[in-house]
């Protein structure tokens, strides 16, 4: 792996994906360039995955394995993946999807095409059985997209960066996230770059996969995403961008409504109030979006008081009014 006319590696990691791996590995050698390097990195499967993946790459020398940290979380994973790369560009793909047989190459035409971009976002398509949906924009700079909100932002596997500048956002941070890893690896990057290159075109297909992180939202993942959030407020780079400080602000308040306000699609919403647990989330620096009723901008108001009795006073009316308008 000491080639040095390679200037591009794929950081792969997975965990328990046994089914997928051999499948994906043949994605990867059936590239029609194959003048790029693959780190997998393993994060704690139980089923078998690594020692499968060893076998499956023994024989390939630009593909290594190696195991992640002991927390296992798929932050720790990607900067496990990070630290290991001596390539000039590197890029994430996830086992569990699909990529086209000319991805390697069109990520190496765009780098050649400008060499000062650090960061460089493709579009892409998402899956969920024979359903697909093209992710595409027709904005060519960063901050519209972050206006319009658009899916192209949160996700690692459509960028591909500079390895010198996701070295320079706060790693050891990032090895603490088990979700919204790639939102906080992606907004800080792309806040400390100096330039930017959308991509109006696709290689890769996200696969919505049930069984997937992504696709079943915990209460610990509001809490990891709310955490990333955090974070990125204290940046002072957010405050120079007011696109993106707005997009930051309205995901953290989302984050705290996942938790605040009653909604029977989540059963963990229904728990009692903590309100501890609240406050621990980056209430104070998040303005209450104006289009939210003067009685839920009352209630977060008293949560930010430390008023909880009468905050639970209007959770139960809350909750109960979330009820009689299911019914």
């Amino acid at each position: 792996m000491g080639n040095s006319s390679i200037v591009l590696t794929v950081i792969v990691p997975f965990y328990n994906s046994k089914k997928y791996l051999e499948g994906f590995v043949a994605q990867l050698t059936n590239q029609i360039n194959q003048n790029f390097l693959v780190i997998f990195i393993d994060n704690g499967s139980t089923d078998g995955s690594y020692e499968y993946c060893k076998q499956l790459i023994q024989d390939l020398p630009s593909f290594s394995l190696h195991h992640s940290t002991p927390s296992c979380c798929v932050g720790a994973a990607r900067v496990c993946g990070i630290n290991l790369c001596k390539t000039k560009y590197l890029t994430f793909f996830d086992v569990d999807d699909e990529i086209s047989d000319d991805a390697i190459q069109r990520i190496l035409n765009g780098i050649e095409s400008d060499r000062e971009s650090q960061i460089f976002i493709y579009e892409h398509r998402n899956r969920k059985n024979s359903l697909i949906e093209n992710c595409c924009t027709n904005v060519s700079t960063v901050n519209k997209l972050f206006q319009e909100s658009s899916p192209l932002i949160n996700h690692l596997w459509n960028k591909v960066f500079k390895t010198e500048l996701l070295k320079n956002i706060d790693l050891p941070y990032l090895s603490t996230l088990s979700f919204a890893e790639d939102l906080y690896a992606c907004v800080h990057a792309f806040l400390i770059s100096t330039k930017t290159t959308i991509v109006h075109k696709s290689y890769y297909t996200y696969v919505k996969n049930s069984a997937s992180c992504t696709m079943q939202r915990s209460e610990k993942s509001f809490y990891d995403n709310a955490r990333a959030n955090e974070k990125l407020l204290e940046l002072s780079e957010l405050y120079e961008n007011a696109a993106v400080k707005n997009y930051i602000q309205n995901d953290a308040f989302y984050c705290f409504g996942q938790f605040i306000f009653p909604n029977k699609k989540n059963s963990f919403q229904w728990k009692s109030p903590h309100y501890r647990q609240y406050r621990e989330l980056p209430l104070d620096k998040v303005s209450t979006p104006t289009e939210i009723s003067s009685f839920i901008r009352f209630y977060i108001y008293l949560i930010k008081r430390k008023f909880d009795f009468f905050a639970f006073l209007i959770w139960i009316l809350l909750k109960i009014k979330q009820g009689l308008k299911n019914e």
